[in-house]
């Protein structure tokens, strides 16, 4: 049930972040899985792990940089964030303007524009219509605040 999902993942996110992280498949393994999970998931796994890293494309910094239209290594977010913001928009992304704008906001912290701006074109292709002019917008002020 939806309600005894968050408050397993409210108890997952007490734990050390490695034993969430093994514990975790077990409560995304049977979908329908509550956005409130997902957003508590993830601010854990944002707070206690490695926000960035090279593990989102595995190979060496030249590989990297030629994936990702020139962004290095340093510039990635961090695999376990990525398939968290993965599974969280598979559910919830035709009508959560809030998850696809802080999965955006992850990258364009780090200056991963492409990234960032490849997220943008995936929520308007899932997001409701009707949510479209609202995601432009406030994505529009998270490139001008992250700019300053």
């Amino acid at each position: 049930s939806a309600p005894l999902k968050v408050l397993v993942a409210e108890w997952l996110c007490r734990l050390n972040l490695s034993r969430a992280r093994e514990l975790r498949p077990a409560l995304l393994r049977s979908p329908p899985t509550p956005l409130r999970v997902y957003e508590a998931l993830l601010a854990h796994e944002s707070a206690e792990g490695p926000l960035y890293g090279k593990s989102v494309l595995q190979g060496s910094s030249a590989d990297l940089a030629g994936q990702s239209g020139g962004v290095s290594a340093r510039c990635c977010v961090a695999a376990e964030l990525v398939a968290l913001f993965e599974r969280a928009v598979s559910e919830h992304g035709h009508d959560s303007v809030d998850l696809w704008l802080h999965y955006a906001r992850c990258h364009l912290r780090q200056g991963a524009f492409a990234k960032a701006s490849a997220v943008h074109d995936r929520a308007l292709r899932v997001l409701k219509e009707q949510l479209h002019s609202d995601f432009v917008t406030r994505y529009q002020e998270a490139l001008r605040g992250d700019a300053e």
